[in-house]
């Protein structure tokens, strides 16, 4: 169970917004993706991200085809449940089913020649290949051939025939017009004939031509083909009627097999899914270095150099690398310190992120991670002030936690960014306490970062290592002020104090002088 926001606070969308699926099916499957049940699922879920990683580094063309195939992918489940309901399929409709199953054949053929694991492999639907391809043509264009019924080819025979003997009457009696009033017919069967020319008034009365439009200098004239004529294409129309009978007859037909494929072709759209969904994790696994998670026993998480992916893009956009982030957590409370901008907040969203895309299924930006898959996740990170509710931040904080307690029973993981900074530092310290404390009974693991001194008796505490800056640097940009932060964290035992490096980094900032000789008079 993820709690309200948590998702969006750890940067997990940022995570799910950059996986590339080709599929209708697939981008469904990222919405609709949660926690895996137990360790045998995730499992089966690392097997099949290690093998497609193998498969992509190794075979790129194969791969590269297969995205290709699954582009191809249409939506077709709407045409599935018309089948069923009994509607009657459309051509297109039956088009985009032909094509589904052609891509999968084809894809169903590199997984063979590529040894795919069973859980990866699609498969075909022979039956229904067969019926949308009568002709075996392999080609993914789609008609009623004249193969689906002797009678509507018969039908079809009949229709050519008869256009043929149209077409001969028309060259026949264009030759004799040509030929009687020295003009030429365009391709559309008109002429024109000037109305000072001789033969205009017998032209007028001519029953193989009919006028179709008066001017003042010429009259044009079409092609009438007589009672033949009429005769002919009276006889076309009522073939083409029974063409569309038949056409009508053999949908019925095809709906009714694609009906009966009905649970085969709804298994396959959920391994396009998942295949389509794998791919992309394994490609996003290989784009940042990430490593299969480990599935621990007991209540216990590890992260050896962990990179928070959204917030290492950021500064690689600025041109400012990412600091790996180390860190063992055990079932209790533990607490992290350290100076503003020291990145407690992302470590706080890095461990978040981590532990959910493992139990979603995903390798993890690490060197080295291990965790346990936890019954609920909560983050609350940020300013937690709701303008809409008119709550002030340690309202919101309260009411955000208190979602968090009511699974005490649950083993879970919750990060908490700040609690009581919104109120005076004498209850805010007593508060953050009792919550230590609290948390110190249950089967969960809490990790909350504070300012507040004095706490670190009822809890593990990690220190942001902070700024490395020799008393020689008198001033520095808040630009460059990164590039003397060392943002990794060390564990601390003992009695502590939480570090004071805020009038330094005023100092170096160049704030006024005699404001931070007050400042350091009263922390006296």
């Amino acid at each position: 169970m993820i709690l309200k926001d948590t998702l969006k606070n750890i940067g997990m969308d940022y995570v799910l917004s950059i996986l590339n699926v080709r599929t209708p099916y697939g981008k469904e499957r990222i919405n609709s993706l949660t926690l895996y049940k137990n360790k045998d699922e995730l499992n089966r879920q690392y097997d099949c991200i290690e093998f497609l990683m193998g498969f992509i580094q190794n075979n790129k063309r194969d791969y590269n085809d297969i995205l290709s195939l699954l582009e191809g992918i249409k939506e077709i489940r709407t045409s599935i449940k018309r089948a069923v309901s009994g509607s009657v399929l459309e051509v297109s409709e039956l088009f985009e089913i032909k094509n589904f199953l052609i891509n999968v054949r084809e894809i169903c053929k590199i997984q063979m020649d590529n040894n795919f694991i069973e859980e990866l492999k699609l498969f075909r639907i022979l039956y229904l290949e067969n019926i949308l391809d009568i002709e075996g043509q392999n080609s993914k264009s789609f008609y009623i051939y004249d193969s689906y019924s002797q009678r509507l080819k018969t039908i079809r025979s009949e229709i050519k025939d008869y256009i043929r003997r149209l077409n001969l009457l028309r060259e026949e009696i264009k030759n004799k017009v040509e030929q009687k009033y020295g003009v030429y017919v365009k391709q559309n069967s008109e002429i024109v004939i000037s109305r000072d020319d001789v033969k205009i008034e017998e032209a007028l009365c001519d029953k193989n031509l009919r006028q179709a439009l008066k001017t003042p200098y010429y009259i044009i004239f079409s092609l009438e083909l007589g009672d033949e004529g009429d005769r002919i294409n009276n006889i076309i129309e009522k073939l083409k009627e029974e063409e569309e009978e038949e056409e009508h007859r053999i949908r019925t037909y095809l709906t009714e097999k694609i009906k009966e494929e009905e649970e085969n072709l709804n298994r396959l759209i959920a391994l396009i899914s998942e295949l389509d969904l794998l791919l992309q994790k394994a490609e996003l696994a290989i784009e940042t270095k990430s490593v299969r998670p480990n599935i621990n026993n007991s209540i216990e998480i590890k992260i050896e150099k962990g990179r928070h992916l959204k917030v290492e893009a950021e500064l690689k956009k600025k041109g400012v690398d990412f600091t790996p982030i180390s860190i063992d957590l055990k079932k209790g409370s533990t607490i992290i310190t350290g100076v503003n901008m020291g990145g407690k907040t992302v470590t706080l969203r890095l461990i978040g992120l981590l532990c959910i895309m493992a139990h979603m299924g995903f390798f993890v930006p690490c060197d080295f991670f291990s965790f346990y898959p936890f019954e609920y996740y909560f983050c609350q990170a940020g300013d937690m002030q709701s303008l809409d509710n008119g709550l002030s931040t340690f309202g919101a904080e309260v009411l955000a936690l208190n979602e968090a307690v009511k699974y005490k029973d649950k083993m879970g993981l919750v990060l908490i960014d700040e609690i009581a900074r919104g109120t005076n530092p004498k209850e805010g310290r007593a508060i953050l306490k009792a919550i230590l404390s609290y948390f110190n009974t249950l089967n969960s693991v809490l990790v909350v970062t504070t300012h507040f001194d004095g706490v670190d008796d009822i809890a593990r505490h990690y220190e942001v290592v902070g700024l490395k800056i020799g008393e020689d640097i008198k001033n520095i940009s808040l630009k460059d002020l990164n590039l003397y932060m060392d943002y990794t964290l060390r564990e601390v035992y003992g009695k502590y104090e939480v570090p004071k490096d805020a009038i330094r980094v005023a100092r170096l900032l160049g704030f006024e002088e005699d404001i931070l000789n007050l400042a350091e008079k009263y922390l006296k």
